[in-house]
């Protein structure tokens, strides 16, 4: 039984259980699940000032919030920054702003959106892709001590992204478009 009740929220959290951890895309996912340590803020609206505040407060939170309760935050945005391009544009003032309020070393920022595709993508359908694509935009904080301490206990860490592309190559998109749209049904 899911803890939220706004729809994006119900939505990203089928996508972690099933995608994220389901298929095992974060070595590092499943235990901040399974305890309930995953923060999912939902952002509506248009203005980037905003988002850029929520973001600010986010990482205000995460310095401050015991690790046994929250690990680490996902920031959905609903309803902006549609367009993959544009979401680039604002995660890098978004990092700007984490580097500002001097987090580097302390925070991390990863990112989702559902045009996601890397530089050497294979095309618009590459279901490598699917390896940082979400149901919504996505800002992701992570503690950097965390990831530290999950990378240096976790054997062949730097097989993960090459073992995600497989996985995703083998399921094929029209998988992963079908698995997508049942977590979005049952919500």
């Amino acid at each position: 039984m899911t803890k939220y009740n706004k729809p994006s929220l119900i939505w990203t959290e089928g996508w972690i259980e099933k995608i994220v951890v389901g298929l095992g895309l974060c070595p590092f996912a499943a235990i901040p699940l399974k305890k309930n340590q995953i923060r999912l803020v939902s952002f509506s609206g248009d203005d980037l000032v905003s988002l850029l505040e929520l973001l600010k407060a986010e990482c205000n939170y995460l310095l401050v919030a015991d690790t046994d309760k929250t690990e680490t935050t996902l920031i959905v945005i609903e309803d902006t920054l549609n367009s993959f391009e544009e979401y680039l544009n604002f995660v890098t003032i978004a990092e700007s702003l984490m580097d500002q309020i001097h987090l580097e070393g302390i925070l991390q920022l990863a990112t989702f959106h559902p045009d996601y595709r890397f530089g050497d993508s294979a095309g618009e359908n590459d279901p490598a892709d699917y390896t940082n694509r979400s149901p919504f935009p996505m800002l992701h904080l992570l503690r950097e001590e965390s990831v530290s301490n999950a990378v240096d206990s976790y054997p062949d860490i730097d097989e993960v992204p090459q073992r995600n592309i497989l996985r995703m190559q083998q399921l094929g998109t029209v998988r992963i478009k079908q698995m997508l749209e049942d977590i979005k049904k049952s919500v």
